[in-house]
């Protein structure tokens, strides 16, 4: 029986992917990769230094997991990795209270990496 849900999220991801997705350059130390990425973002709540809460907002590239190689081996985000759109760097970060700078979907057929904006 075919699985409706992984079904449907790949004919999402395909079409995201031709219609809506800008190149992008993945950067960690010397090893890059360009590829296919859909422009989105998170809402976040952060504790700063004297216990205030802020909303912190994210600007999140979505990937498919399987064009995300380096040297030859397919690899999942991590901090301190870099993303340039051409216009601007962005820094891979996780949220606050987070070790995980991306999130998979159930099926596992994209990747949202969040991002903090580094450079012009």
């Amino acid at each position: 029986m075919t699985n409706l849900l992984r079904t449907g999220a790949a004919y999402l991801a395909a079409t995201m992917k031709a219609s809506v997705s800008d190149t992008i350059t993945y950067r960690r130390g010397g090893a890059s990769v360009s590829l296919s990425a859909t422009r989105g973002r998170t809402e976040f709540q952060a504790v700063n230094g004297d216990g205030t809460v802020i909303e912190v907002v994210s600007a999140d590239w979505i990937v498919d997991p399987d064009d995300l190689v380096l040297n030859g081996s397919e690899t999942l985000p991590r901090k301190g990795d870099t993303i340039d759109d051409g216009v601007a760097t962005y820094q891979v970060m996780p949220p606050q209270g987070s070790d995980k700078a991306y999130r998979q979907d159930a099926t596992k057929q994209r990747l949202r990496i969040h991002t903090k904006q580094v450079g012009a």
